[in-house]
């Protein structure tokens, strides 16, 4: 497996952050349902997408690339018996109620990371909405059959809200209006994605409380969006220029429904040296302060607050741990393996990452990175600050969300 070796380097420059892979498939899920052709632009072609892209064709759908324009002309009906995911987990949990809207038998299939991960809670979730689902204990492949239904039993979302931006995605196609009673949900502001992307396809989503969604029989538009930048990905650069430079960030919006942007209140808490507007986003390097952090609805952070943490003054905090179990690695024993092999003070305290801050103790390691895209993507930030430098295994697994972070890495770093 090819590795790569990258130590301290200062950065400056601009970067244009490329779509979010989330809100990309959610667009091709609904496309894939809708009354018409749908045009996305703005498409960034990441792992996660191009798996969107092969289910809808498995769902009926014509899809075609142009440059960073998407079209989708939906048909929908199962074509193909196997529906493969590749390694993403949403497009796992989402595509199967809404291919289940066929009532045909049908197997999701994957790759990767994905084999290893827990998906024998879809059995008993998914029996009340008509829909079964047999695991390899537990694991991928799943067989599925049965054809989706309305429920009145109440789905527990305490370990993920994907499971429910599928169902939610499906409901307009079902016989009649549906209600879905939820429980115990994390991850509030993805289902907040989700019913905005419905929304820009012509169906409004009643939310109450989180514990009641309710949804029209209905046929979604035909629609014409351009997908916005990704903050997931900004989040790396936001980081990068605050240990190591000075970075303009292009591509994405204050103004958005997207979780992560709940980043800028760990640079406010850590007074990151920042100019901000809705499109425009200025990071300077800065003596970084401890802070503390939730990120129990975006644990997608949790590698790169580590590193911003690793450089700040004092001890950080940041809550949420128990929501990394079931990633593309056991996130949460990763970052204190890998990050302390580097030199950074961490550990876990119950659902809290504690991490002491300070770099002068940082030294050589082998980063593995468990083919997890966003540890690759911290352990190549953390290297901006190690003078003893970082060898990082498999670095070509940042093609999952970001194909392009190196391409943008060699552009900054100076």
């Amino acid at each position: 497996m090819i590795s790569v070796f990258l130590k301290k380097r200062e950065v400056k420059g601009t970067v244009v952050i490329p779509s979010s892979k989330s809100d990309t498939q959610r667009a091709i899920a609904i496309a894939s349902l809708a009354d018409g052709k749908t045009t996305l632009k703005n498409v960034s072609f990441s792992d996660d997408v191009l798996s969107a892209m092969n289910v809808a064709k498995s769902l009926g759908a014509k899809v075609i690339r142009k440059h960073d324009k998407l079209i989708i002309k939906p048909n929908f009906k199962l074509k193909s018996k196997i529906l493969d995911v590749g390694e993403s987990g949403l497009a796992t949990r989402m595509f199967l109620p809404v291919a289940a809207l066929t009532g045909e038998d049908f197997t999701i299939t994957g790759k990767g990371t994905l084999l290893n991960r827990d998906f024998k809670n879809l059995e008993e979730k998914l029996l009340p909405f008509g829909v079964k689902v047999k695991t390899n204990n537990g694991k991928l492949p799943l067989q599925v059959s049965g054809k989706l239904r309305g429920s009145s039993a109440v789905l527990d979302a305490s370990d993920t809200s994907q499971l429910l931006t599928g169902l939610l995605i499906a409901s307009p196609l079902l016989d009649k209006n549906n209600v879905l009673n939820v429980s115990n949900l994390v991850s509030r502001p993805y289902i907040d994605l989700t019913v905005d992307m419905m929304q820009k396809f012509g169906v409004t989503v009643e939310n109450k409380d989180y514990r009641k969604f309710s949804i029209p029989s209905a046929k979604y538009k035909p629609a014409e969006i351009e997908l916005e930048g990704d903050w997931s990905s900004a989040a790396y650069w936001f980081v990068a220029a605050a240990i190591a430079g000075e970075i303009e960030i292009l591509g994405i919006r204050f103004l958005t429904k997207q979780p992560d942007k709940a980043f800028i209140g760990a640079l406010l808490d850590a007074e990151i040296e920042m100019i901000l507007s809705n499109e425009y986003f200025y990071i300077m390097k800065s003596e970084i302060k401890a802070f503390e952090f939730d990120a129990s609805d975006n644990p997608d952070l949790f590698p790169i607050l580590t590193v911003l943490a690793a450089a700040a003054e004092g001890r950080s905090r940041i809550k949420g741990l128990s929501r990394l179990k079931n990633k593309e690695s056991d996130r949460a024993k990763a970052i204190v393996t890998e990050f302390s092999k580097c030199g950074v003070k961490l550990f876990a305290d119950g659902d809290y990452l504690i991490i002491d801050g300070g770099l002068e103790d940082l030294k050589f390691c082998k980063f593995k990175t468990y083919d997890d895209h966003r540890m690759a993507m911290a352990a190549t930030i953390l290297s901006l600050v190690n003078p003893h430098g970082i060898e990082i295994d498999n670095p070509a697994c940042v093609s999952k969300s970001y194909p392009q972070f190196f391409e943008h890495y060699a552009s900054l770093v100076k």
